[in-house]
């Protein structure tokens, strides 16, 4: 007799902190599906097992690891009505945990077996997707320096993992002190959601946030009131001052406080082009989305579906 349960793909990351923990979903996730775990071992192989996974008829595929291991499957999701599960291993777990999903590898899996569909918005940047929190400038740098640290070898990783998500905030603080340059004078035209006016911007800032929720690094709390679902993206640009003003400004977003005065504008919008006087890298869920000079990002209404 033929197994009619739909098929499911788990894509664990290896280096995950709790990717051990994984497989004792199985026994809960097969009550409704037929599972297949891949270990993936770079990005680029995540995304293409996910595309031959879809094509084998998946229904659901299952990141089981952080935002960007989310980010790869999204690769591979593109078109396509398959079905986004998450089992939460990561260091910030930041969309799980903005649809209020449970961090617990096994509670999570039961929702994934019970839970139902909920669409939600994705952002584009030059073609390259998220759907979390995106950003350049030291919000970019901040994060991809946590991530070159965190490949450069295994005993690098079990160095970082106790501090949590407060490695972010760290590694914030020292790219502050450090880095040779921290501000950048760029350009952004922009329209406001829902089909609003042209906005334009031309000046110094530290870097901006292209947010799609509210929180990152599971800490950092930005001063908007997000929503993932609403066809726009809120736009949080940084702007320029002296670097003690800026840890102020990190200060506040990580407690959960209003930034100094003058700190931050917010703009909510449905489109921007950002450029700049120079390339620069683009974070999107955690990952390097590419170096440009010109950033062009829209938002994508409900174009992806996970299982809440």
């Amino acid at each position: 007799m033929s197994d009619v349960r739909p098929r499911l793909a788990v894509l664990v990351n290896p280096t995950a902190a709790h990717a051990t923990r994984v497989w004792r979903t199985r026994e809960i996730l097969a009550r409704r599906y037929q599972v297949a775990f891949h270990s993936p071992d770079t990005a680029a192989a995540t995304s293409r097992i996910a595309a031959r996974e879809i094509a084998l008829g998946a229904t659901a595929i299952v990141a089981a690891g952080g935002d960007g291991t989310i980010n790869c499957v999204l690769r591979a999701l593109t078109d396509s009505d398959v079905l986004l599960g998450i089992l939460p291993l990561g260091t910030a777990n930041d969309l799980a945990r903005e649809l209020h999903l449970p961090l617990d590898p096994e509670a999570a899996a039961e929702r994934i077996v019970n839970g139902s569909a909920r669409r939600i918005d994705l952002l584009d940047v030059n073609g390259r997707r998220f759907c979390t929190v995106g950003g350049t400038g030291v919000v970019a740098a901040a994060a991809l320096g946590v991530d070159r640290w965190r490949r450069r070898h295994a005993i690098t990783r079990a160095a970082m993992r106790p501090f949590g998500a407060a490695i972010y905030s760290l590694f914030g603080a020292a790219n502050i002190a450090l880095a040779r340059r921290i501000e950048w004078r760029i350009q952004l035209a922009g329209r406001e959601a829902p089909g609003g006016s042209a906005v334009s911007f031309r000046g110094l800032v530290h870097g901006m946030f292209v947010a799609n929720q509210g929180r990152l690094g599971a800490s950092l709390v930005l001063p908007l009131a997000a929503n993932p679902a609403d066809g726009c993206f809120e736009l949080c640009l940084l702007h320029a001052g002296t670097r003690l003003r800026l840890l102020q400004v990190l200060l506040a977003l990580r407690a959960g406080r209003h930034p100094p005065a003058g700190s931050i504008t917010v703009l909510r919008l449905s489109e921007a082009v950002i450029t700049g006087e120079e390339p620069g890298p683009f974070l999107g869920d955690g990952d390097d989305l590419g170096a440009s000079r010109e950033f062009q990002v829209r938002v994508q209404p409900g174009a992806l579906a996970v299982i809440c």
